[in-house]
């Protein structure tokens, strides 16, 4: 039998309106998306869903990303669906290391100007992919 690989985009590929047909029709995408918006104090459906100069600015690209791929994933798992291998570009580490189990959306936080992950959640990343990859894990990079 084949594998599954979950793949996550990096920044760059944010469109308007992404991530709503789940929103609107997966009560566990919408439970992301209303978590994610309490965590960072920020209207993620406003801002995924409606014409707007935001989500080409990267304090707000970042966090509607990853939450559109957390909210996707649940939707996945919950329909039985998991991934043997999972992978990102860029910005969708995250999102992949999310998949992998590594990382929980309560470890992202409003830092500032600009939503930021905490340092205590890039810690427990990286020590989780190390630990999954002894020798594999090069300054962030998964090999």
């Amino acid at each position: 039998m084949g594998k599954t690989a979950f793949v996550f985009p990096g920044q760059g590929a944010q469109y308007i309106g992404m991530g709503k047909d789940f929103y609107e029709k997966e009560a566990v995408s919408r439970e992301v998306f209303e978590k994610a918006s309490r965590v960072t104090g920020l209207d993620l459906p406003a801002i995924c869903f409606e014409e707007n100069e935001k989500l080409d600015i990267t304090e707000y690209t970042q966090i509607a990303m990853l939450t559109v791929e957390l909210a996707v994933l649940e939707a996945l798992k919950e329909r039985g669906f998991a991934p043997d291998v999972t992978a990102g570009l860029s910005l969708g580490e995250y999102g992949a290391v999310a998949a992998a189990g590594a990382m929980e959306m309560e470890e992202v936080t409003e830092n500032g100007e600009k939503v930021a992950f905490t340092e205590p959640a890039w810690k427990k990343t990286y020590q989780s992919m190390e630990q999954m990859f002894p020798k594999r894990v090069i300054m962030g990079w998964f090999l």
